[in-house]
This record gives structure tokens, sequence and C-alpha cells, in this order.
């Protein structure tokens, strides 16, 4: 039973001392015993979006402007800051590990700051166990030099922007069965520390610095905040609010709450430790309310276009920030467009506007536009909008051959006469799955994971 950091030293020091030099010993700390150790992927069944997934790697590459890391070690960086992969945390400091198997997360009640919106700052910790057995499992990393070269095994620790994974002498190991390999074949020991008599060194801020000296913490948390419905916030708001005496719009329209785009919590040390709040500068993407709560309405495209049938509620919806729009838009390639691979082929665009802290320099009209796909055949509506009402206007048909869009006729079709500027539109909505492939933009799921609701930043 391990009860000191130097006696843990001592024994991981002889462990050394008989390790073959092209073998690597890495540590993990748990705090309960488990036969097999698991990535946080096949923990939680995690099913992602492949554009999402890939977008991360945008995110990470835009802020460390290094568009040379491969997709991999992108996300094996993101997962020291929450995001869920298939890579398993491993630590090259046998004291790092020890701390975590004597401390147990634990997600605190968010901070609401007011504004033109509520916004939500997710808050969490690390609480000491000063009771019971942590568990401490060495791995030992055969030719780990060759598991590296081949992305297997992924050392961070010497990341510069990013400092958690520095901080924590982090090195990330693929576990996905069943691809080779199974990091719990490398287990050789497990240690118990005895709780209640092992003190660990480090200290919470050690570990999960602050924003305020994390570089890339800091850019991550600089994401936009998106307004949400106040009833999603109640995870059992369907059946709480499905026989409500009251207009959910209505509710909409009083209580307007905002969380981060990228659900990241800042790690705090105790109820004093406030050394990072949402400030001025903040962006919250605006949407009016009936796009918000796009999920309610029960309008059928059949009512417009005979022959067609899909709800708008049940569309998937990708709200598309002012800058993801313009780097779209500027772009010149009009003969590669595509379907946006988010399973569906019933898509609700909408483009949101910024809002500051107490600055709103924007009105209605707001737009938004609807794109439903059979086979080859892609039908518009537009939509407009204020924060009372929703519209929704005939557009025009198209056909999608070779990834170049033609105008075809349809019995319901728009009356503007120039159908050019709708043929300019959709070209933009049909080039977000390029764009997001070259990187340029990334498609984030909705913080509260709110089925169908996606944001392109």
């Amino acid at each position: 039973m391990i009860t000191s950091e130097k006696q843990l030293i001592e024994i991981v020091d002889k462990l050394k001392a008989k390790t073959p030099s092209n073998n690597l010993l890495l540590f993990r700390g748990q705090i309960q015993l488990y036969d097999k150790i698991q990535s946080s992927k096949r923990r939680l069944s995690t099913f992602v979006v492949p554009e999402v997934e890939d977008s991360w790697n945008t995110i990470v590459s835009r802020i460390s402007e290094n568009h040379h890391n491969s997709t991999n070690y992108n996300q094996a960086i993101l997962q020291h800051y929450g995001l869920s992969t298939n890579y398993l945390d491993l630590t090259k400091n046998p004291v790092i590990a020890a701390w975590f198997a004597c401390h147990q997360y634990k997600q605190l009640e968010s901070r609401i700051f007011g504004g033109v919106s509520f916004r939500f700052q997710d808050e969490s910790t690390y609480e000491k166990i000063d009771e019971g057995i942590g568990y401490l499992y060495i791995y030992e990393i055969p030719n780990y030099l060759e598991l590296i070269s081949q992305n297997e095994l992924f050392d961070i620790t010497n990341e510069n922007i990013f400092l958690r994974p520095k901080c924590q002498d982090a090195f990330l190991i693929i576990d996905q069965p069943p691809r080779l390999p199974n990091p719990n074949n490398f287990i050789i020991e497990t240690l118990e520390i005895n709780r209640s008599l092992f003190e660990p060194s480090k200290k919470l801020k050690e570990l999960f610095p602050s924003p305020k000296t994390d570089i890339g913490y800091a850019q991550l948390l600089n994401v936009p905040f998106i307004q949400t419905p106040s009833f999603y916030f109640n995870k059992n708001y369907i059946g709480k609010y499905k026989d409500a005496d009251f207009e959910i719009e209505d509710i909409d329209k009083s209580l307007v709450f905002a969380k981060r785009v990228i659900s990241i919590p800042k790690y705090i040390d105790g109820k004093n430790d406030r050394d990072y709040n949402p400030k001025w500068e903040d962006i919250t993407l605006y949407e009016p309310s009936p796009f918000r709560i796009w999920k309610i309405d029960d309008f059928n495209i059949s009512e417009i276009y005979e022959g067609q049938s899909g709800e708008f509620g049940k569309t998937v919806k990708i709200t598309i920030s002012p800058k993801a729009f313009d780097i779209i838009k500027v772009d010149k390639e009009i003969d590669d467009l595509e379907w946006p691979s988010v399973d569906s082929n019933s898509i609700f665009f909408t483009l949101a506007e910024y809002d500051y802290d107490k600055i709103i320099d924007h009105s209605p009209p707001y737009h938004g536009v609807w794109l439903h796909k059979d086979g080859e055949l892609l039908i518009e509506s537009n939509i407009l909008a204020d924060n009372d009402h929703i519209e929704l206007h005939e557009g025009h048909a198209y056909t999608l051959n070779g990834k170049k869009l033609e105008l075809v006729r349809t019995k319901n079709q728009c009356k503007c006469g120039n159908p050019d500027n709708h043929i300019r539109m959709v070209q933009i909505l049909l080039k977000i799955h390029r764009m997001i492939s070259l990187h340029k933009v990334a498609l984030i799921q909705h913080p509260l994971s709110i089925p169908n609701w996606y944001i392109l930043l």
C-alpha cells in the first residue's frame, strides 16, 4: 500500500531500472478499480457526426496556427479540454497519476452572467478524497517510438499553446477495439494508494492552469455563445412543457439564455477562484425566437410543394455565424457543390447575427433558408422572422448534377423574377461541406447536445 510520494517514486525507479530502453513506462490514476480501462468515447458510446469531429481539428489549427498536425494529434490535445475521443489519457509522471487517484471530478453549478442574454459559464473542480484506496496503473509501452510514428501513441508534453497537456505530462494511446494496440495489454502492475495517508504535492491549478496562462484554453473560451430556449436547460423539458398551459414562445422571449458554443468547463479551486469571467468582449450568436424554437413548428413542406413531405420542426438546423458566412461567401469555387453530411435530407440554415454584452445593432427581418432534398431534386423555401413571427415563402427548385446546381421549374415557385440571387445563396450553402473538409469553417454540435442543431463557426 502506497502512503507517500517518496515511496511511490522509489517503486517506480526500480521498475524503470529494469525497463528496456526502447520501452516506456506510463501511468494512469483511477479512484476505482476496473477490470479494463476504456477511453471516454467507448464509455459514453458517443456518436459524433464526421464533419463535426473533423471540425475540432479546424478549431485547434486556428488557435495553434500549426496546420501540419494530424487530426488525431489535435483530438488528443482537445481530450484534455473535454472532447470525447478514442484515446486513453496517460502520463509519464507517476506523481500526477497518483493525484488523479486521490481526487474526484465534480461538475459544479454553472455561473450565470447577465446582459443581452443570461450567459452560462460551466465550472468544474476536483475534490480530494481522504479515505479508501486509489489505484495507479503502470503501463509498459514496447517500441513506443514506433507507436508514435504510427499515430497510435501521442506525446503532447511539449505543447506551448495548449498548456494543460504539458502540465500533466500527457501521453495518449489509441483505445478502439478490435484495433491494436489494446492499452490494457500493456498494464504490468496496479498499485494501491492509501488515500487517508497519501498527501499529493500537486495543486489543481498546476495541472489545470488558468486561461490567463494557458493561451489555447483562453482561445477556446473566446468562441461565441449561442442563445438557447430556456426550456432546453431542463433535461425533461419535453415532458414538462408538452402540456403546459402557457405558450413556449412566450417563455422564450422573456428568458433568453446562452451557452458557449464549445462546452468547455472552467476548473476552479475553491469558491473564491474567480480569475477568469465572461467579459464585455464576449460575442453571442443571435437568432429570433421562432428560429430558436423551430422544433415546435408543425408546418409540412407539402403545404407549399405538392408531392413532397417533410416537417419543418424535424429538420436539421445549422446556425451560421457571420464570420463563417463571410468565409464561404468569398470563396469563388462554384463547381464543387455537395449536400452537407449531417444525416438528413432536410436542413434549415439560419444566418445569425452578433450580440455583444449590452449592445444590439441589428433588427428584423432575419433570414433563413430551408433546403429539402429528394434524390437529385433540391427544393428551397425562404424564411423570414422577427422575434414574434415566422414567415415561409416559396423559393425555387434545383437539381444537383455532377456537383453543379441547375434551376428547374416547379408548380409553385418564387415570383421574384430574379432567381440569380437565390441560386447564389443556395450555392453558398452547398459549399459548406467542401469548406469544412478544407478546414476553412468548423461545424460544431450544439453545446447542450440538442438533437439536430449545429453551429457553423
